[in-house]
């Protein structure tokens, strides 16, 4: 399974680790012996998962199902048997992980099948703005700001940025959220956004409104930006288009 297949379960234990080692600094009585005991254990499981197992089908979908999919994991490490290795699915059942810890509710799963929705079509926007480039080589692409700015905010809003739902629900609303947050970037207030929305200010993607509250009312909506990457794509092809010059036989030449 590749890592991307497997990054939504990545991700919630990244945050079962850091939110039990947060519990564990802030305990009032301090730390035990076994808790700390405890703490190594998860990380030993969470180093696991993350870098060495390899997922089988239905894997990653069944921890998913769970409040805490670390703290699942772990007791199914505990319960394994070294020789059969670590089929997680037989160990959930075998140990009764269904019926003894906590399950996620339909309502966190709901919010997590529309983040994972709005990642599947960001995805896709990155994708197709690579493949716009075309044969451009690497030289040139480091040179034009919009695509070292597409690809820098692409990767923040995948990997360190959280959205809440109704943002998320609004911006699925859009054919390209991406360059719509390109575009407006930074957003200072996505809510702001969402009642523009409402109000029908914005019809399309694409269309710049400004999410500052420190501009000005007047400057809230502006005609879509002029693509960089388009005019240079442009200026390339007219340049491919246009008549080689005339080659000169010496005995052309003016003497």
């Amino acid at each position: 399974m590749d890592y991307e297949a497997k990054r939504p379960l990545v991700k919630q234990i990244d945050q079962s680790l850091l939110k039990h080692a947060a519990a564990l600094g802030s305990k009032e009585s301090g730390p035990e012996l076994t808790d700390v005991y405890r703490l190594q254990g998860l990380a030993e499981t969470h180093r696991y998962l993350r870098w060495k197992h390899e997922f089988q089908p239905g894997e990653v979908e069944a921890l998913l199902r769970f409040d805490d999919p670390l703290v699942v994991a772990r007791r199914c490490w505990e319960a394994r048997d070294p020789e059969k290795g670590f089929p997680i699915c037989d160990l959930l059942q075998e140990s009764k992980a269904y019926e003894r810890f906590p399950l996620l509710s339909p309502q966190a799963r709901e919010d997590a099948a529309v983040l994972q929705a709005l990642n599947d079509l960001l995805d896709k926007n990155m994708s197709d703005f690579d493949a716009a480039l075309g044969d451009m080589t690497e030289e040139e692409i480091a040179e034009i700001d919009e695509i070292t700015s597409t690809r820098e905010i692409y990767s923040f809003l995948r990997y360190d940025h959280e959205f809440g739902r109704p943002e998320a629900e609004l911006l699925l609303r859009m054919e390209n959220p991406l360059k719509f947050l390109v575009d407006n970037y930074p957003c200072y207030d996505l809510v702001a956004l969402a009642t523009k929305a409402l109000d029908g200010v914005i019809e399309e993607s694409g269309k710049e409104v400004s999410l500052d509250p420190r501009h000005d009312s007047k400057d809230a909506i502006s005609a879509e930006k002029p693509s960089i990457l388009k005019q240079l794509k442009e200026s390339r092809q007219e340049v491919r288009q246009q008549p080689a010059p005339a080659e000169h036989s010496k005995g052309d030449e003016v003497r």
